[in-house]
């Protein structure tokens, strides 16, 4: 059952080391490990691992680099990787045999958390107002769990569940590129991302190009990754830095790919509302730790 190949895309940061210390401790280890690093790069490590390694130094962006990692994928199956993700011992043991149980045709993803918190489907923590931010989005009031919105903007599934009545896997419009699960037969190795620097807002245009090749995104909210960098620790002035870096970015790959709808002007209102809700948690935040600190 070790039919499967890891690929890792890196700009060579300190957080790969801890991925695959993650892939070391795992009861269940793939084939191999191909990491794709920037062209012209060099990898070192200081430790030996348990598994096969093999460095692409070929292509430059995530895009790229993981594209050249795909062509050098020979086993039945691959996981795409980001490099700065951990999990438990279990995590690939239960990702291979419930994707081996799926479709042919089909993606499979986990959910993604934070010091063990699941993310917020939209942002975290919600405001008051987040009714007006789904209507923004998507012209409803309630969460549109698992859609890519008319704003351009993905909104995860639903995280919460019955376990006794619903099953743990479900069918997203998109999926989270940082971890997800092909069939190698069905990995995209000829798309290009239209900027330089890290791709943002790509997993959306490759979920889109995925599903036009009929291929069913699924995620499983049983099965958690966690991202190794807390950025909701960060202070306002960050978190809105992150927001027009990050956001403006992924929308401008996401508008110039014209198979993905998005409507600048439900963009613009929602970047509006959300700075305001940043600002609004930000005070609230600073309010607590002042009385917090009266009192002691």
């Amino acid at each position: 059952m070790k039919d499967f190949t890891i690929v890792i895309a890196t700009a060579i940061r300190p957080t790969l080391e801890d991925t695959l210390n993650s892939i070391e401790n795992s009861v269940l280890l793939p084939n191999e490990v191909i990491i794709s690093i920037p062209s012209g790069r060099e990898l070192f490590f200081n430790k030996a691992f348990n598994f096969k390694i093999k460095v692409i130094s070929k292509g430059e962006g995530q895009v790229a680099q993981r594209k050249e990692g795909f062509k050098g994928v020979k086993t039945t199956y691959c996981i795409q990787m980001d490099d700065d993700i951990i999990f438990d011992k279990y995590f690939l043991k239960l990702f291979v045999e419930r994707f081996m149980k799926l479709p042919f045709n089909s993606v499979l993803a986990p959910m993604n958390s934070i010091n063990n918190e699941t993310l917020s489907v939209l942002v975290s923590p919600k405001p008051f107002f987040a009714w007006l931010l789904y209507y923004i989005l998507d012209s409803r009031l309630q969460t549109p769990y698992g859609i890519i919105t008319k704003a351009g903007i993905p909104v995860g599934v639903k995280p919460f569940y019955d376990k006794s009545k619903e099953s743990s896997i479900v069918k997203s419009q998109w999926i989270n590129g940082c971890c997800a699960i092909h069939n190698s037969a069905n990995l995209i190795t000829n798309y290009e991302y239209p900027f330089k620097g890290k791709a943002y807002g790509e997993d959306i245009i490759q979920s889109q190009i995925l599903r036009e090749k009929k291929i069913t995104l699924f995620v499983d909210r049983s099965l958690r990754i966690s991202l190794k960098e807390d950025i909701s620790k960060l202070n306002i002035l960050c978190n809105l830095y992150i927001f027009f870096k990050e956001k403006n970015t992924a929308y401008r790959a996401i508008s110039s790919f014209k198979k993905v709808q998005s409507n600048y002007i439900r963009y613009i209102l929602f970047a509006f509302f959300f700075v305001i809700s940043k600002i609004v948690n930000s005070l609230e935040n600073l309010i607590k730790n002042l009385i917090k600190f009266k009192n002691n």
